[in-house]
Parts: C-alpha cells; sequence; structure tokens
C-alpha cells in the first residue's frame, strides 16, 4: 500500500481493496472514486451519501426501540406462550387485563416484562411479586447564579465574572406504576395505579 495514510487515499495496487471499494460504493449508488496517479481520491459527497443511508435505518430503528410495547406485538414475539394459556385467559391478555389465578407467562404477554422482580417463601409455599415502574415529569424553575474571576470576553481579558439567571428544569421521578403477587406461579393479588 502506497500513499501517506490519509483518510480515503487507497493504493489502487492492492486489487483486492480497490475492488473491494467499487462493491460499496455500487450499493450506495456512488461514482467510483477518481484515482490521482496511484491514490484514490476522496470523495465528500459520496461520504454524506452513505451516512445518509446509514444513519436514516439507524435513526429508525433507535425511535422504534422507543414505542410503547402493546399486547398484541408481545403475543406475536410469544405465540407459544399465548396458545397454551386457557381461552379466558387468551382474552384478557388480548385486552392487556389480568385476574387472579393467571400463571406469569399470562401476566407478562398482558402487562409486558416486570422493572423488578422479588422472589420468597411463605412457609413451603413459593411466593413472588413482580414491580412495574413508571417516570412522572415533575416541572420546576430553578435560580443559578455564581460569580468567579478568570478569562471573558472576546479578547480573553481576566477579571470578575457573574452569571444568574432562571431556568425551566425538568425532572422524572420514577414510581411504581404496578404490582403482581404470586403463590405457587399463580397471580394471587394485584395492584395498579390510575
Amino acid at each position: 500500500m502506497t500513499g501517506k495514510g490519509f483518510r480515503g487515499q487507497v493504493a489502487t495496487s492492492d486489487s483486492a481493496l480497490a475492488s473491494e471499494i467499487r462493491r460499496i460504493a455500487g450499493a450506495f449508488r456512488i461514482r467510483e472514486p477518481a484515482v490521482v496517479g496511484n491514490v484514490a481520491a476522496d470523495s465528500s459527497s459520496g461520504y454524506f451519501r452513505i451516512m445518509k443511508y446509514l444513519l436514516l435505518p439507524l435513526l429508525a430503528a433507535a425511535l422504534a426501540s422507543c414505542a410503547p410495547s402493546t399486547p398484541e406485538a408481545r403475543i406475536s414475539a410469544n405465540p407459544s406462550s399465548y396458545w397454551k394459556l386457557s381461552d379466558s385467559h387468551q382474552e384478557l391478555v388480548r385486552q392487556g387485563r389480568i385476574e387472579n389465578g393467571m400463571p406469569p407467562e399470562a401476566v407478562e404477554l398482558a402487562w409486558g416484562r416486570p422493572s423488578r422482580r422479588y422472589d420468597g417463601q411463605d412457609g413451603k409455599t413459593k411466593t413472588s411479586r413482580w414491580d412495574y415502574a413508571g417516570s412522572k415529569a415533575v416541572y420546576s424553575t430553578r435560580y443559578y447564579g455564581g460569580y468567579g474571576y478568570g478569562p471573558y470576553g472576546r479578547y480573553g481579558r481576566y477579571g470578575p465574572r457573574y452569571a444568574y439567571g432562571l431556568g425551566p428544569e425538568v425532572d422524572f421521578v420514577p414510581y411504581r406504576r404496578a404490582s403482581v403477587w404470586f403463590r405457587n406461579d399463580r397471580v394471587t393479588k394485584w395492584e395498579r395505579s390510575r
């Protein structure tokens, strides 16, 4: 490989590397890089075209992961667990509801995965509690201010500096949205905030 290792500079004498560049450029409909001497020149418009085709799907996937999970999506992801349930439990799961006597699989299909699971024992009976967390936005106005000494201004003059102001602030406070209690892998009670 010749050249100075600059970004985008590849020796054309290395035929495998040059053919790989042609293959990638064809996949993104980029014209082949111009060759000056034995070094390929960089095409900045091709870089932005590649970034457009890579960033848009990544951004779409990131936004899709933020979408809330629905009972229908959980059922389609795990149909075997759904078909093992009784008809009445299947109907409740489709509605996103639970009732006493349901197995943990039905609760997970109806409400999703819990934020926390607690396992325990009452005598010889296996118990567990599932907690579902949520968050509430709390808005406030904050005063900030301060005094200091250091460079400021366009030319980096030294002297005292003052800064103060009022600004909005948003904090997200976690809370327990719902809880489900199990005895011997069956729902015994549950509660949900309104």
